[in-house]
């Protein structure tokens, strides 16, 4: 969604303002694009051979070449390609389309130019994670700054232990273990539920389910982040008299 593009349904048409799904209708999923015009009644969908070749996120091969890439979007009866080595032309981008792609290694192909490659992972759950444990990445090295920051400028230990005890709730507070951090819930769809989930068969139930191993996991979070509020209670390390007598030695020595 970062480029407007839902991961798994959509596909961008040229010169109208909103995301359709497969089935002609407005994406409920997607973002609104807006200052692109054009009329989204006049839309006509997807043949249904068309719909059932390949959707965003396949991994096909080309069949010329043997060359390997990612369905990235479809426009006008072709698929946008974004092939893993950078030996075209040019990217999946034009004024009213925004789609994510590597510089040099996108193409639109014709289907019949390409095969389905058998995978064993959902493409877009995957990098779903992905995009959430990088985003992740860059909130702990933020968090990890700003505690550097100020224990730097500290000028007491009491400073210095306020700000190690913020760091630590924040990475316990902020470990990727929620639903857009996993891959069975990417994979079921965000609220859709967890009927169809594969990880609760082999791990005790659903993951609010008293005794699975993630409800286990997330409790344990829970008991961490409260242990660490005694991680500092506020309490002064300072000895006053010792304090006067280091700033009169320094004075004399200086």
């Amino acid at each position: 969604m970062e480029h407007g593009l839902c991961s798994d349904c959509c596909r961008w048409l040229p010169m109208e303002s909103q995301l359709m799904d497969r089935n002609g209708e407005i994406c409920k999923k997607c973002k609104w694009l807006g200052n692109i015009g054009g009329d989204v009644d006049n839309w006509q969908p997807k043949s249904e051979e068309a719909k059932a070749m390949f959707k965003v996120g396949d991994r096909v091969r080309n069949k010329r070449n043997g060359d390997k890439g990612t369905v990235r979007a479809f426009k006008s009866g072709e698929y946008g390609i974004e092939y893993d080595t950078p030996n075209y032309t040019h990217e999946l981008q034009s004024a009213n389309l925004l789609v994510s792609c590597k510089e040099n290694c996108g193409r639109w192909e014709e289907p019949d130019a390409l095969e389905l490659i058998p995978t064993l992972i959902n493409i877009p759950a995957r990098d779903a994670v992905a995009a959430a444990l990088r985003e992740c990445a860059e909130g702990y090295a933020k968090r990890f700054a700003v505690a550097v920051e100020a224990i730097e400028r500290a000028g007491k230990p009491e400073e210095v232990m306020q700000a190690k005890k913020d760091l630590l709730k924040d990475i316990v507070g902020e470990l990727p273990i929620d639903e857009t951090d996993c891959y069975f819930c990417q994979l079921q769809g965000l609220g859709n539920g967890c009927e169809g989930c594969d990880y609760k068969k082999f791990h005790g139930g659903r993951c609010a389910d008293e005794g699975s191993d993630y409800k286990k996991i997330a409790d344990a979070t829970h008991k961490l982040e409260d242990a660490l509020s005694t991680y500092y209670s506020g309490e002064s390390y300072a000895d006053p008299e010792r304090a006067e007598y280091m700033r009169l030695k320094a004075k004399f020595e200086g």
